[in-house]
């Protein structure tokens, strides 16, 4: 491995790391980069490389499958709450059941936006 290859891949290990602590954090990736001074078009790049990595890592014919669940701080009123549905874009089908938070449906579509 070159030197650049080997660059690239510390540069992507450190920004799995800040995925995953944006993640925990709860906040907007706008509100988490604003808070760590991170420019929000590098996020979205390093987040496009990392997603590349992972679906060129990933073998053909695979389905992935990700249960979202209410944070456990906060507690759904029935107006926040949503009906199942099934999308399908392309070669992605989302299934989401009864009772999905309309933020969470406003993160998963921003996240199936940048999938190439």
């Amino acid at each position: 491995m070159s030197t650049r290859e080997e660059t690239r891949q510390l540069r992507l290990a450190s920004w799995q790391q800040i995925f995953a602590d944006r993640a925990a954090s709860g906040l907007s990736v706008k509100d988490y980069c604003e808070a760590n001074n991170l420019k929000r078009d590098q996020y979205f790049y390093w987040q496009s490389i990392a997603r590349k990595n992972a679906l060129v890592a990933m073998p053909e014919n695979t389905s992935g499958f990700a249960l979202l669940e209410p944070p456990k701080h906060e507690s759904a009123t029935p107006g926040d709450t949503l009906p199942g549905v099934t999308i399908e874009l392309g070669n992605i089908r989302l299934s989401l059941a009864d009772g999905i938070r309309k933020e969470q449906l406003a993160a998963v579509l921003e996240a199936i936006t940048h999938v190439e």
